[in-house]
């Protein structure tokens, strides 16, 4: 159970939905912010395969030009920033997506061969392939002979 504390507005006049604007604001805070101040933050997958691993980033709804994808010193981070404004002669009436920004980075181990790092876009979901070096991929079993 929550508990909502409920302050009047006493600055401006009495209105029927001054308390109520203000306690949906402070519970359910971004999803009330306008859409030109939200940030969004996709759902991440990380697979593990014997020579690489595949990072999965859900963004539906945009472009391969909508990303940029960056590899600094071990830092892999993808940003997207996307405006969707009215074009010239639209009025947007009511707009509940649209504009949104994304960044994630991932500090990639000293075991991914990083010169071979790619990225895909399809159907919604960006994959970035992580090859893995050849000291991290696993050895076949091997017998030793004894002396």
């Amino acid at each position: 159970m929550t508990l909502v504390t409920v302050k009047p507005n006493r600055t401006a006049a009495p209105s029927l939905f001054t308390d109520f604007d203000r306690v949906v604001n402070e519970v359910f805070g971004a999803a009330h912010r306008p859409v030109a101040t939200r940030t969004f933050k996709p759902a991440v997958n990380v697979i593990e395969r014997e020579d690489n691993f595949v990072l999965q980033v859900a963004a539906p709804g945009l472009q391969k030009s909508d990303f940029e994808i960056e590899l600094d010193k071990g830092l892999l981070t993808i940003k997207v920033e996307r405006d969707c404004s009215a074009s010239e002669g639209e009025t947007i009436k009511r707009q509940e997506f649209g504009n949104y920004r994304f960044q994630r980075s991932f500090r990639l181990g000293k075991l991914i061969d990083t010169e071979k790092v790619e990225a895909a876009y399809e159907q919604g979901v960006l994959q970035v392939n992580l090859p893995k070096k050849e000291e991290a991929k696993p050895k076949p079993a091997r017998k030793i002979e004894i002396a």
